[in-house]
């Protein structure tokens, strides 16, 4: 007796990887569904073992019919370093390992358990260690979990750069883009994260690489070392050439995990326009794009670049998009703290008919550029998601109860932690509407107040007693009316006394008949 392949489908999808190595063992029918989940996901990069792994399953041609998601891997290794640098490194990651008292205790090593209880006890005196950090790093580096780790990083730096010269990876990737005939999501990452388990997630080179040997992606450099050009950006533009190249036209998800600089967007003559060309080709016919940008930590983007263009353009190709997730940082870590601006990211004529999802942070925008990207350029728009966003004329007042009536909105949501702040540096809703740094927006009761907006928007045409957040006790709920006579100036729309009226009439009537039910 057999079972269906529904069935099995059903029970693999719940088991780990070396359990569907071991599925794939029973029998043909077991191995092609074991096969649909193990091979769903590939990764790439210019490493040894990503290389040999993508290379074996494009290869395969029953293998690379399972293939469904990419993952480039931006992590990059430099052949520069020192092996000083190496082990400041390795102190580093290993600080938070130092005080899990579990997984120290299974070292066997016991040159790493005395190194992590060095860790440890850096950390607690960090004073008394500052002046002996020299001849730490001089004893430490002779050891060999540090030499042995160190030589890793250089193999690995050297293969890297070779591979990058010669186009192997690019070459490979062409090939495998051609044979992934399911293929519909890539996503770009330039970190290895930690799990539950030692080891790093991600790749195969991540998750056979040794939790005692340093690795670059989740380290910070000295804030006066001079800016490089980020991993990410090449990664970016060599699959964004490799779609384009093969005429790739059935990605529909790109998620940028590791933040591209800035920098990768900017349009000169010559070389810059023909990688955002590319981009057009391989990502036009997107349905969901998740994108990162990175902040600069001494000069704000806003002061370097006025607009974005090569990023323009795509985003105004992008016209099938159906979920936008944007994530900016704030752009200094100095007062004042700079947003990226909406002229900077957005095209004027960009236009998203088919967007219903959009979540984005850190951004400065006005009144009417706002009101006409959630209303105008994105006429579908139901979910809506803000992190933090200043508000450059206006009210926030007003804005909310705009979507309010606007009664387009299925779900409104405030990230937490996020503030929405206008009139320069004040905070919506805060008790005291002072600075930023005055109020606590991470506490329960802030935290209530931002829920009681989203509920204000989206639920009070099921709940008309519903009240304007910004409303005092004693005022009419149809009081938050006035509010709209702000947002209308400013975006040059016309808001007549017969509107506010029979707006106001409408409130009233519909409170009443819902009162009136509820009593019945």
């Amino acid at each position: 007796m057999s079972l269906p392949n529904e069935l099995i489908l059903g029970t693999l999808q719940y088991i780990n990887k070396a359990d569907l190595k071991s599925a794939r063992l029973v029998s043909k029918l077991w191995s092609g569904c074991a096969s649909e989940y193990l091979f769903a996901k590939l990764f790439i990069s210019p490493h040894k073992l990503n290389l040999q792994i993508f290379a074996a399953v494009a290869r395969d041609h029953m293998l690379s019919k399972f293939v469904k998601e990419l993952e480039y891997d931006a992590v990059s290794f430099s052949p520069d370093i020192t092996i000083s640098q190496y082990f400041e490194i390795l102190w580093q990651q290993n600080s938070v390992i130092a005080f899990d008292t579990e997984r120290v205790s299974q070292v066997p090593d016991p040159h790493i358990r005395q190194f992590i209880t060095m860790i440890r006890d850096r950390r607690e005196n960090w004073l008394d260690w500052l002046g002996r950090t020299a001849p730490v790093q001089a004893q430490w580096c002779d050891f060999s979990f540090v030499q042995e780790g160190y030589q890793k990083w250089i193999n690995q730096a050297l293969f890297e750069k070779n591979c990058l010269k010669e186009d192997t990876l690019f070459k490979l990737l062409v090939t495998g883009l051609r044979r992934f005939g399911r293929l519909r999501t890539v996503k770009l990452s330039d970190r290895w994260y930690s799990g539950d388990k030692p080891g790093r997630q991600g790749s195969p080179l991540a998750g056979s690489w040794l939790p005692f040997h340093a690795h670059p992606g989740d380290f910070i450099f000295d804030s006066d070392e001079p800016l490089k050009e980020s991993s990410t950006s090449d990664a970016f533009w060599t699959l964004a050439h490799a779609l384009s190249g093969v005429k790739n036209t059935r990605i529909r998800n790109l998620s940028i995990k590791g933040p591209l600089p800035t920098a990768a967007f900017l349009t000169e003559p010559g070389e810059q326009q023909t990688h955002v060309d590319h981009g057009v080709g391989a990502f036009c016919r997107l349905g969901y794009l998740r994108l990162s940008l990175a902040g600069y930590s001494r000069e704000p983007m806003v002061k370097l670049y006025e607009t974005l263009h090569g990023l323009h353009r795509m985003l105004e190709s992008m016209t099938a998009l159906k979920r936008f997730d944007l994530a900016l940082p704030v752009d200094c870590v100095d007062e004042p703290v700079w947003f990226f601006t909406y002229p900077m990211i957005f095209p004027e004529n960009g236009h998203w008919p088919q967007l219903t999802t959009f979540t984005v942070g850190n951004l400065a925008i006005s009144t009417k550029d706002l009101v006409t990207l959630l209303i105008t350029k994105m006429p579908s728009l139901r979910h809506l998601a803000f992190g933090n966003i200043n508000l450059l004329d206006g009210q926030w007042e007003g804005i909310v109860e705009y979507l309010r009536v606007a009664n387009c909105l299925s779900s409104f949501h405030i990230v937490p932690e996020s503030l929405l702040v206008h009139g320069g540096d004040q905070i919506y809703l805060s008790q005291r509407h002072g600075h930023r740094d005055d109020h606590d927006h991470g506490s329960g009761e802030f935290l209530k107040i931002l829920h009681s907006i989203g509920d204000y928007v989206v639920n009070w045409w099921n709940n008309p007693t519903l009240r304007h957040p910004s409303l005092k006790l004693g005022q009419p709920a149809q009081q938050s009316l006035d509010y709209l006579k702000d947002v209308y100036c400013l975006s040059d729309m016309n808001l007549t006394h017969d509107m506010l009226d029979g707006l106001a009439e409408h409130m009233v009537e519909d409170a009443t008949r819902y009162r009136e039910r509820d009593e019945s």
